[in-house]
């Protein structure tokens, strides 16, 4: 079994491997060396040449025997081997017997998402205002699911497990900053002090911020954590940035910027910025899992595989399912050597 990447590599690979063993074979019946490009039967040669009589004996034969039987030698996609595998063992893989195989699956998964962005999503205010505010998308869950499709080892940390408790952990956030939002009028207060100066730009609004205070403590105090607005989650990522608004070119604005910081409000805000940035990781491994056992389910109930599917169905079966012991004693016992072209990719496409 010889296992690449690409139909042209196979072709060529084969070829190569079948002209070698005849050159190999030619050069002990004829007691020759191999021409100069070819040190990988230099090495072969001299290696036989160590043996024993009786070891070399049997090494020739069995050179002979395999370039007798070289039409047996399969030469293979890591696609098609895939494929095969679970055509001929499709319990063993998990599979019902006669699956058909869709070449193109991206409309499956990209519906997949849509679903889990419909049930999960849409009916939570939480996750809709981080959704917005923080520009997430389907089309980036759907790209990140498919590079993660392709890398069966990948894996997220913290995982899945965590995303309700991400969830939560920022609606709590967003409670601590609301319960020091008294916490405002003393921001205001050293916005006011003498000597200090507030910067004005888009990226460090400090004098439009200063001037909405008010406005935000009447927001906050009107505010339930588990149903927050896009403005509450902006007026929050504004705050936990609060210092920036000074200036810090003088001793009395690095002064100032230390004691923003150091206010519970502002410490809160960040603390709300850090688990945002938590949940969209914990949301983005959740939406992966979750849309997998759509498409899954979909593929299962009208018995498909996709193209993409193959490897990582393979895979599974033998990393994880109760059948692994015995799909991999049932391959070995079928392809006693296998090589695998290294060039073909790495992990991502050799299970």
């Amino acid at each position: 079994l010889l296992v690449t990447y690409t139909e042209d590599a196979a072709g060529e690979l084969g070829d190569r491997t079948r002209r070698q063993l005849a050159t190999l074979v030619n050069c002990l019946d004829q007691g020759t060396r191999p021409l100069k490009d070819e040190p990988g039967i230099e090495q072969l040669l001299d290696r036989i040449a160590s043996f024993s009589d009786e070891d070399r004996s049997a090494a020739e034969l069995r050179l002979r025997l395999a370039l007798e039987e070289n039409d047996q030698l399969w030469v293979s996609t890591i696609h098609a081997f895939c494929k095969r595998v679970i055509a001929t063992e499709p319990f063993l893989c998990g599979m019902s017997s006669g699956a058909e195989l869709i070449p193109d699956d991206r409309e499956l998964r990209l519906d997949a998402v849509k679903d889990a962005w419909r049930a999960v999503i849409a009916p939570d205010a939480v996750l809709s205002v981080s959704a917005s505010t923080g520009k997430w998308s389907v089309e980036e869950d759907h790209r990140t699911w498919d590079v993660v499709t392709r890398r069966p080892g990948a894996r997220f940390e913290p995982g899945s497990s965590s995303f309700r408790e991400s969830r939560e952990a920022l609606v709590n956030a967003v409670a601590a900053v609301q319960k020091h939002r008294d916490g405002l009028f003393a921001l205001k207060e050293i916005a006011e002090r003498e000597g200090v100066r507030l910067n004005q730009s888009a990226k460090n609004p400090g004098k439009e911020s200063v001037r909405s205070l008010d406005r935000w403590h009447g927001l906050l105090a009107n505010t339930t954590p588990s149903e927050p607005t896009a403005e509450l989650f902006e007026i929050v990522a504004k705050l936990s940035a609060a210092e920036s608004w000074f200036r810090q070119n003088s001793q009395v604005g690095k002064a100032v910027a230390a004691d923003v910081t150091g206010l519970p409000i502002v410490a809160a805000a960040k603390i709300f910025r850090r688990d945002i940035r938590r949940l969209k990781w914990a949301w983005t491994n959740y939406v992966c899992e979750v849309s997998q056992g759509r498409l899954d389910r979909t593929l299962r109930r009208n018995n498909l595989i996709s193209f993409n599917g193959l490897i990582a169905r393979l895979h599974s079966a033998l990393c994880s399912d109760s059948t692994r012991g015995a799909l991999a004693r049932r391959l070995a016992t079928r392809w006693r050597v296998g090589l695998i072209d290294e060039t073909c990719g790495g992990a991502d496409c050799c299970p």
